[in-house]
């Protein structure tokens, strides 16, 4: 039996991209929820303090304004609400490559949700698809470890677009995958033999 507050409890908006919510939805929301501390103080008709938690504890750490914007754009991910994430990123732009909980970026967060939706919408915005977690994971590898195969597709496409750009070319065209490797790999070369700190001068 679920607890009757899950649907609008703030500890969804507030802790959305965190581990630990998972493992408090589980526990208290989904079987015990008579046990939690936030359920126990609401039936009493007292209002609900936001740093209450459900094992009793209160949290004492002030999150950043950057925080609590990465949770809400992570909350509005998890419900599926595109309007809602273009909407918070048209207020806080400077949040759309913002690290969470692990080094999560909202891009991260919506490949391993496997909404291509807004997936294409934050990479459309301009969201670094290079970005990598605390694990060292990108939002591809995010997407496919959680069997969102069309995701981590779109993804890595967007990746080999973003480094052809970089190297001053396009990426390849259906058919043409191998010319387009070949090239990457050239220009590649070409940068790094650049770089060589043991070349000699001219």
């Amino acid at each position: 039996m679920t607890c009757h507050h899950a649907s609008n409890c703030p500890l969804y908006v507030q802790f959305a991209a965190e581990p630990a919510l998972k493992a408090w939805r589980q526990h208290y929301c989904d079987n015990q929820f008579t046990t939690c501390a936030r359920y126990k103080l609401s039936e009493t008709g007292k209002p609900v303090p936001l740093t209450l938690l459900p094992n009793g504890q209160t949290l004492n750490r002030v999150r950043s304004t950057e925080e609590i914007t990465v949770t809400a754009i992570c909350n509005a991910i998890t419900k599926g609400r595109v309007k809602m994430v273009n909407s918070i990123l048209a207020g806080k732009p400077e949040c759309l490559n913002a690290r969470g909980p692990n080094g999560i970026t909202p891009l991260i967060f919506a490949a391993a949700a496997g909404n291509l939706e807004i997936v294409q919408a934050l990479l459309e915005k301009g969201a670094d698809v290079h970005a990598r977690n605390d694990a060292g994971h990108t939002a591809a590898d995010a997407a496919a470890h959680k069997g969102h195969h069309e995701c981590a597709r779109v993804l890595r496409e967007e990746m080999s677009q973003v480094a052809a750009t970089a190297m001053g070319g396009t990426a390849p065209v259906d058919g043409d995958d191998e010319v387009g490797e070949e090239e990457l790999r050239t220009g590649l070369l070409a940068m790094l033999a650049k770089l060589n700190p043991f070349r000699k001068s001219a």
